[in-house]
Formats: structure tokens, sequence, C-alpha cells
């Protein structure tokens, strides 16, 4: 994560980072789907081996809400900036 802070900072201080930021909302994206990945595979160990987890099933329920979750709400950003949102070149200046 230190990566995309020091992205954000560099982005809040008006200085263009050298990673495009398709790449930083790929990378994003794909960290919520390992980590949501790891929560099902959690919850599967859990439904198994009920008595020896140290886990609340509460606890697993909501990290798996949260990592699904921010998922797709990283999904629909890339969605709307990258792929619904026109480029800058082609944009008409009148």
């Amino acid at each position: 994560m230190c990566n995309l802070d020091g992205y954000y900072c560099l982005m809040a201080l008006k200085i263009k980072p050298p990673i495009p930021p398709v790449a930083i909302t790929v990378f994003q994206i794909s960290q919520m789907v390992v980590g949501t990945f790891i929560q099902c595979a959690a919850m599967m160990y859990y439904s198994e081996e009920a008595g020896k987890c140290g886990v609340h099933y509460g606890n697993l329920v909501a990290g798996g809400l949260m990592y699904g979750s921010y998922f797709a709400l990283f999904f629909q950003f890339a969605i709307k900036r990258f792929v619904l949102t026109p480029k800058k070149e082609d944009k008409k200046v009148e």
C-alpha cells in the first residue's frame, strides 16, 4: 500500500507520477480479488474445521463483504473512468 500512498501524495501535490492511473486501478482491483478469494477460502476452512478455527464467523463474513464491496467499487470506477469516459484527445475543442 505504500506505493499507492505515494502515488496519491504525488497527485495531491500536482506532480505527475511515473505510473499510469490505469495500472494503479488494476493493482487495486487485483488486490480486492485476492482478498475476496482469501476470505472465501477462510470461510470454507471454517465450515470444515469449525472447532479448530480461532476466528469468529462474523469476522469472516464482514471481511468478505468488505473486500467484495471494494472490488465492486473499484471495478465500477475503472469502467466509468477508463472505458466509458472519452480520452482527452477525443474531445472536441470549440
